[in-house]
């Protein structure tokens, strides 16, 4: 099964339920994966997700629109965790949105 990385903090806003979605540089193919947090070695398998939409956008679009589900609160919070993460380089880059359900939790 492919896998999905996340930030131990993304890792939490899932399992609490506050993050339904995730934006990417590339695709992310739909169906299901392992969302997947810790180090290359070290990876902890913390639940099984269903990618169930992709829509091809940037991340000044994502940002403005999609904020809350991603687990922000607003969209100066999501850009700002953005690019202090080294996340995003420059708003008009493209990118991809994702939303997904967490079907199982390891």
């Amino acid at each position: 099964m492919r896998r999905v990385w996340f930030k131990k903090e993304m890792r939490e806003a899932i399992l609490a339920g506050e993050k339904t979605a995730t934006s990417r540089l590339h695709p992310l193919a739909l169906g299901r994966v392992q969302a997947v947090s810790g180090s290359r070695f070290k990876a902890q398998v913390f639940g099984i997700l269903e990618i169930v939409d992709r829509i091809p956008s940037t991340w000044r679009m994502i940002i403005r629109m999609f904020y809350s589900e991603e687990g922000f609160g607003s969209p100066e919070e999501m850009e700002a965790y953005g690019l202090k993460q080294g996340l995003v380089k420059n708003l008009d880059d493209p990118a991809f949105f994702h939303r997904f359900k967490l079907v199982g939790v390891a």
